[in-house]
């Protein structure tokens, strides 16, 4: 099979991904005309993923609903171009007799491509296998009550059964919409919502998340992030947690208040340097360095940001210290 029929079969996936039950629900209970499924309506609503998939992190969309007399779910899928290049429509439903799930896939490279694919639950993981003539092709989803998130692992099978990496998502729902109250702060909405974060600099390389929200009803944007950095010759692994709170002053203007994990406070004025373009930059202080955090909406929904830190005394010099890039 052609490398985008593979990649076709990883999107269908992720959509099975959000449908896993939490322990202690019920197996499906067939009724005349109807299937009442905890499992699969755990997949209704609206989903953001975040895929991990040759050494690039790239985003899609998905959402479900309860279809033909609520007998299967049905997932619609696509990527984050406008007009989107890869699309896909999944029916979810379960056969009682073999206690197994069944999803019917087809998607916008045609007829040719579509298949049916099996899979049994194993608590809160399922292995979803696609019989491909080349060999199956596996995806293996966990659920982490914690986070309310899924991680969903697709691998390739060889003949002698060993499994080589493909892609891994992360499935998260999408916020509640909620408008940003304040009009200075309506070309940010563009920052809204979670995203997978990778990072490289002087700090090293990071692996996190950030998650930008409404809050105070709309009247404040507050951005909650994370970053793991591993060990290295240099320390110990570590992690770095951070909290920024983005308002509109008594003067009117738009500044933003940055707290971290290691004791910093930062306080920036904010500018928008473009449409999908936004500078933060710090007060100038005597003896102390100064900071510009820049977010900048790239196309395929990719949100590319940079940190640099001008020298005490020279509070135009700046450096990069950080670049992210998130999706």
């Amino acid at each position: 099979m052609p490398f985008f029929g593979r990649c076709a079969w990883s999107v269908l996936v992720v959509g099975l991904a959000v449908a896993t039950p939490v322990r202690g629900e019920e197996p499906a209970q067939a009724r005349p005309g109807r299937l009442d499924d905890p499992f699969l309506q755990n997949l209704v609503g609206s989903w953001d993923v975040s895929r991990r998939i040759r050494g690039t992190v790239v985003r899609n969309t998905l959402g479900a609903e309860w279809v033909l007399q609520h007998r299967f779910v049905q997932i619609h899928m696509k990527d984050a171009a406008d007009p989107p290049e890869y699309e896909a429509l999944v029916l979810i439903g379960f056969d009682a007799g073999t206690q197994r799930y069944v999803a019917h896939w087809c998607d916008s490279y045609g007829g040719q491509f579509s298949a049916v694919a099996y899979g049994k639950r194993e608590g809160n993981a399922i292995d979803f296998v696609f019989q491909y003539p080349d060999g199956p092709f596996h995806n293996t989803f966990f659920w982490n009550q914690d986070s309310g998130s899924w991680r969903l692992l697709m691998e390739s099978e060889v003949k002698d059964g060993t499994r080589t990496f493909f892609a891994e998502d992360t499935v998260r729902r999408k916020p509640a919409a909620q408008a940003l109250v304040p009009r200075q702060l309506e070309p940010l909405a563009f920052l809204l919502g979670v995203w997978e974060a990778t990072g490289s600099g002087q700090p090293g390389t990071a692996s996190g998340s950030a998650t930008f929200a409404p809050g105070l009803q709309g009247r404040v944007l507050i951005r909650t992030s994370n970053a793991d950095y591993p060990a290295s010759a240099s320390g110990p692994a570590s992690r770095h947690e951070d909290l920024m709170v983005v308002h509109v002053n008594d003067r009117g203007g738009v500044q933003a208040d940055y707290f971290d994990s290691e004791g910093h406070v930062i306080h920036y004025a904010v500018s928008l340097l473009a449409p999908g373009e936004v500078s933060l930059v710090s007060e100038t202080q005597e003896g102390a360095p100064r900071y510009r955090l820049t977010y900048k909406l790239a196309p395929g929904d990719i949100l590319k940001g940079q940190f640099e830190i001008a020298p005490p005394g020279k509070p135009d010099a700046f450096s990069p210290y950080l670049a992210l890039g998130v999706a």
